[in-house]
């Protein structure tokens, strides 16, 4: 979130928030609403001021949960409208090969002051810094009921307080493919509410494309089908209501739903535990070297096996089942005696005496080596 310095604000002119402090030069930035400052939320102040100004917020608009974004933090300008400092903060002895060949690039000049040390030194932690800020506003307003937060900037810990997307993708083949193990990592990292934008944010989504993210989307931790402004709609209705595409989402969306208490499960022995909600294939099936390199299929827990079509114009894919008892989740069949199917389908397997349904998007060929 971002404020516009210029726009009225519920605060009253005795408690202002103050922007981000340089050395030499007034830090004006620019993000959507035109001309913006930055809060510092390591500052106590800054804090009491935010939770004050989003509990203000809650009276005027009635809400259930706060996404924030463009945190990272985000600027469209370099460093400010007025450029940064020529000192060692800004131009460090060392530049590393990143965009514009400059640290303030798309964000603050590095001698900005915060509370915790100059941004040089923070950067990477204004987002969590803000994550913490948000908690407490969010327990002032909606006391024991549950929340939720989304934080697009993240830092090892803030799953404890806020869940996550994988930023601004696109709408293709590529970037459906990646969405798997940059979710798996955030589930390592402790972030266990994850997922990217279903379709993509950028580009305009093919039918067949949308499709096949909505049948995996189904099984990310956060699901939300979410594209940019300019670009053709990608929500099911949109491709018409006999599509293909809105049978095929009702159908894992269901499927979503249904298991939805095994879901909260494994998001409970994620916050008491530790566990991860989607975890790479390796990690049941460590001794099986095969499984090391498997980053196109993932897991819900223990017992739920997905396996999505990630390419165009394919009716089966060919994947690696480990060695356990696998069953259809629709028909409940052994492997050696499922049909010949040429759209997806789902298996579940066994681990002891406990048969868990697991919802897996694999196709026809199904071998364990």
């Amino acid at each position: 979130m971002q404020l516009n310095q210029h726009a009225p604000s519920a605060t009253p002119r005795n408690h202002e928030l103050p922007p981000l402090k340089a050395q030499s030069y007034t830090s004006d930035r620019q993000v959507w609403p035109g001309e913006t400052v930055f809060p510092d939320y390591t500052s106590q102040n800054c804090i009491d001021w935010w939770v004050d100004e989003y509990e203000r917020f809650s009276r005027e608009i009635k809400h259930d949960a706060l996404w924030i974004d463009m945190n990272e933090v985000a600027n469209f300008k370099k460093g400010s409208t007025k450029g940064c400092a020529d000192n060692n903060l800004n131009y460090p002895p060392y530049t590393p090969k990143i965009l514009d060949e400059v640290m303030y690039s798309k964000t603050l000049c590095m001698d900005a002051k915060q509370a915790w040390g100059n941004h040089y030194d923070v950067h990477s932690l204004y987002g969590y810094s803000m994550v913490l800020a948000t908690e407490k506003a969010l327990q002032r307003v909606f006391g024991g009921n549950r929340t939720l937060m989304l934080t697009r900037s993240s830092f090892p810990g803030v799953g404890k307080y806020s869940g996550h997307w994988l930023g601004d993708n696109a709408a293709n083949w590529n970037d459906i493919k990646w969405a798997i193990p940059g979710m798996l990592e955030f589930g390592l990292f402790g972030i266990p509410y994850i997922g990217a934008d279903i379709c993509g944010f950028f580009d305009n989504s093919s039918e067949e494309l949308c499709r096949r993210w909505m049948q995996v989307g189904a099984f990310y931790p956060f699901s939300r089908n979410h594209n940019a402004q300019g670009y053709k709609p990608q929500d099911p209705a949109a491709y018409g209501a006999d599509s293909t595409l809105v049978e095929s989402s009702k159908h894992y969306l269901r499927i979503r739903y249904t298991l939805l208490p095994y879901l909260y499960t494994l998001f409970y022995k994620a916050h008491t535990t530790g566990e991860t909600v989607v975890r790479p294939v390796m990690n049941e099936f460590y001794s099986d070297s095969a499984t090391w390199t498997v980053d196109r299929q993932f897991l819900w827990g223990k017992h739920l096996l997905i396996t999505p079509v990630l390419d165009p114009g394919v009716d089966r894919v060919r994947a690696y089942v480990p060695d356990a008892v696998w069953y259809d989740y629709e028909t409940v069949l052994f492997p050696s005696s499922l049909p010949d199917l040429g759209e997806t389908y789902l298996v579940r397997w066994e681990i002891g005496n406990r048969r868990v349904p697991a919802p897996t998007a694999i196709q026809r060929s199904m071998q364990t080596g």
